[in-house]
């Protein structure tokens, strides 16, 4: 599959091209923007990745600031991989089986406290690639149950006539997000390291 620019200015994957062409594209996207469970849902996605691609690099600089190697960098940006790899499915049969709101805001809070405390370790000085590769374990495993909720969420906020609409706005969303996120994180260390 490749990718298309719509009338509406932004890359999608063919599959989902139908949906996003000129006025079809604008009608659904009201539609969409016209649910607040939705719009609240959407704006929270998109929030949630602008700030984790900025954490990512932020993490990466740190890191690097320790003087510790780029080896050392691939493992503690590789360490969340590990366990959403091994826990997805747990997440998956969690997330049919619990209320899906209650797990994606439990396992939010469990990944921002990661992050929090990351900078915190930072900020401090008290930084250690060691503390860092935990944190990004336990940040890894919150986002293996955190995932296969959320996109059976989708289905639960706007309804199943609306999903590949929704699912497709969404993924404009965090796309955008993933080129902003570090441009802006970019901007931020440049702006703000001596």
């Amino acid at each position: 599959h490749g990718l298309q620019v719509m009338s509406i200015g932004f890359l999608v994957p063919d599959d989902q091209a139908m949906i996003w062409r000129g006025p079809m594209a604008t009608q659904a996207l009201d539609q969409l923007l016209r649910q607040t469970n939705f719009r609240r849902f959407f704006i929270g996605r998109v929030a949630s990745a602008l700030g984790g691609n900025i954490a990512m690099l932020a993490l990466t600089f740190g890191i690097l600031e320790t003087g510790a190697s780029a080896a050392t960098l691939g493992v503690v940006l590789a360490a969340s991989t590990v366990p959403q790899v091994l826990l997805t499915l747990l997440g998956g049969v969690v997330g049919d089986r619990f209320q899906r709101r209650r797990v994606m805001i439990s396992t939010d809070v469990v990944q921002g406290t990661t992050q929090l405390v990351i900078g915190l370790l930072f900020l401090t000085g008290h930084a250690s690639v060691w503390s860092i590769v935990v944190l990004r374990l336990v940040y890894g495993a919150a986002a293996a149950f955190f995932s296969p909720a959320m996109n059976g969420a989708i289905v639960d906020v706007v309804g199943a006539d609306a999903m590949q609409e929704a699912r497709s706005f969404l993924s404009i969303g965090t796309s955008t997000a993933r080129l902003i996120g570090p441009a802006n994180g970019g901007i931020n260390v440049a702006l703000l390291n001596p």
